[in-house]
């Protein structure tokens, strides 16, 4: 039979960084909109924390990431996907960056999103 994937289960990455509160992922046409609170000061966020996507396209085989999209207190960024994949569904996956001790937070399922 025809395998399936979980992408819910998928963990890209692991890290003691906090997640922010309440991630969103919508797309419209091939824009990715990431939604997220600030929740800075809490645990141990940091407002300089990078929100990192990863973007996979099954039908295609095709990720795509980018790793300083924005800072968690931007509470928001876009992100252009090509637009060969018009009509495809993504999946998406965000975590957060630290810099300063080049730690991440396990990576969080957003959404399948079709394009």
């Amino acid at each position: 039979g025809a395998k399936s994937v979980d992408y819910t289960l998928a963990v890209l990455s692991e890290g003691s960084v906090d997640l922010p509160y309440s991630p969103n992922a919508t797309a419209d046409g091939t824009t990715l909109s990431l939604t997220w609170a600030d929740n800075s000061g809490m645990g141990n966020a940091e407002t300089t924390d990078k929100a990192m996507v990863a973007v996979y396209n099954p039908t295609k085989n095709q990720w795509i990431f980018n790793t300083n999209l924005a800072e968690r207190n931007e509470r928001n960024a876009t992100f252009a996907l090509p637009t060969a994949w018009t009509g495809d569904t993504v999946n998406v996956w965000m975590s957060m960056y630290r810099e300063s001790n080049n730690e991440s937070s396990k990576s969080t399922f957003l959404a399948s999103l079709p394009l």
